[in-house]
């Protein structure tokens, strides 16, 4: 992933995946409240929509999440299961939209989008 600074929406993404991760409890919100004094608000942040996005698209442990490629990023030939070519292609389509590539319900989120267009 490139790095690049927080624009306001992707900030407000990140904010929103660690209020929901302190909102599970337990350990979860343990290790966000590790994170926040260790590693930094943005580094926390990023891991907090990484599981968040891993949940929310039920992803395996090896298939990897829309915040971790860039639009134009492609399966490697033998390595498909990985799906890449298909979390470039949510990428593109939550930046269709003005959203953030850290958003932590990728689905939920173009979808009230694109409800909120239509009504709009």
């Amino acid at each position: 992933m490139t790095t690049r600074s927080i624009d306001a929406v992707d900030h407000e993404a990140l904010e929103r995946a660690i209020a929901i991760k302190l909102r599970q409890g337990g350990a979860e919100a343990l290790q966000i409240r590790h994170m926040l004094k260790s590693d930094g608000w943005e580094e926390t942040g990023k891991s907090a929509a990484y599981g968040c996005q891993v949940r929310a698209l039920q992803l395996r442990p090896w298939q990897t999440p829309p915040q971790w490629v860039e639009v134009d990023d492609v399966d490697a030939v033998g390595d498909e299961q990985r799906g890449v070519s298909a979390a470039a292609k949510l990428l593109r389509q939550l930046f269709a939209r003005g959203l953030s590539r850290h958003e932590p319900d990728p689905l939920n989120a173009l979808a009230a989008a694109e409800a909120a267009e239509a009504s709009g």
